[in-house]
């Protein structure tokens, strides 16, 4: 299980531009419902809230039906606000039962709780570029309109319903149920680039506090603690990574209208070294990574593949078996050939 899927789980990563008050906050501009918004739902120097609930996240098929359910994932997740930790507490599948995530400023443990064995990942890794993770909102409101569509309930509490539209075709939309009262989303459905729903998150039930024992956001003693064997720079600007990874990267001449070049990431495990290229346009990334192989590696051919969460994924070699790539991207496919085409 990767790291990023359980970070910031009932946020899920968004960031929302709001274009129109709702009445309880009619004295606040869009803006400050925004930030407070963010607050609410990432850990930072400003997160104030503290709660617990229990969060079921399902992965839906596009390609059958927009209620199709090919996976289902039930955690319970706790955040400390003010101390800026969270908790995840896997239920469900099986072979969750036993995992625990634990974040802090600083650092993410994997802690398998039966063996007593913890794998801690940098928590600045996870990151971009300083300048694109100031401008997200910025970066957002240029690609990406938002409305107030409606009310409805979630986990017994009121809420409002915000869709996020791209201005684009072929980018992804969001469709976010947030806590009239607390401002935290508790309910996310996402779309890809098609308009084909691809998963979705929902709080069962939620309490703003968190139980009282103090110890419920740190490893016990005993535990084995294990850097993790994949390494992930910071992330760095397009000119410092040849530095970092010992070949240059390979920049596409084209990218989706509205993303930029979020930085690049060096990923080495083991004899491996992979150089991961971000483009963001405020709330889709599109990731290409790229590795050197053996020379006489077979070029040539591409294979479809599945991405992250929503997204599809392109593999190939170049011809002449120098760099392997593999591009994901949950927008249109077409757009991820377009930007396959455009290397140089």
């Amino acid at each position: 299980m990767r790291f990023r899927a359980a970070r910031s789980a009932v946020w899920g990563g968004l960031l929302l531009a709001i274009a129109t008050t709702p009445t309880w906050a009619q004295a606040r501009s869009p803006l400050d419902v925004l930030r407070e918004a963010l607050r609410s739902g990432a850990l930072g120097p400003a997160t104030v809230l503290s709660y617990t609930a229990t969060c079921e996240a399902e992965t839906h098929d596009p390609f059958s039906s927009v209620t199709g359910v090919t996976g289902r994932t039930r955690y319970v997740e706790r955040v400390d606000g003010p101390r800026q930790r969270r908790r995840i507490d896997y239920q469900a599948p099986g072979q969750l039962l036993n995992i625990v995530v634990l974040e802090d400023p600083t650092s993410i443990y994997q802690w398998d709780t039966q063996r007593g064995i913890a794998i801690r990942q940098d928590n600045n890794a996870c990151a971009m570029l300083p300048s694109i993770e100031r401008d997200r909102l910025a970066i957002l409101s240029e690609n990406y309109t938002a409305s107030i569509v409606g009310k409805s309930t979630v986990a017994g509490r009121p809420c409002l319903i915000v869709e996020v539209m791209p201005v684009r075709q072929g980018n992804p939309w969001r469709r976010i149920y947030v806590d009239r009262d607390k401002l935290l989303p508790l309910r996310t459905e996402n779309a890809n680039g098609a308009g084909f729903l691809t998963h979705s998150m929902a709080v069962v039930d939620i309490s703003y506090s968190i139980p009282g024992d103090p110890g419920m956001f740190q490893l016990p003693p005993g535990t084995i603690v294990r850097d993790d064997p994949v390494e992930r720079s910071v992330a760095l600007p397009m000119n410092r990574l040849e530095e970092k990874a010992g070949f240059a990267p390979i920049a596409p001449g084209y990218v989706p209208a509205g993303y930029r070049f979020a930085g690049g990431q060096v990923i080495r495990a083991g004899d491996s070294t992979v150089i991961h290229l971000m483009y963001f346009d405020g709330m889709s990334t599109v990731s290409l990574f790229e590795e050197l192989v053996a020379p006489g590696a077979r070029g040539g051919g591409q294979d479809w593949m599945p991405g992250e969460v929503g997204a599809s994924g392109l593999s190939w070699v170049a011809p002449g078996g120098a760099v392997a790539f593999t591009l994901i991207g949950d927008v249109l496919p077409q757009e991820l050939e377009k930007v396959k085409g455009s290397l140089r």
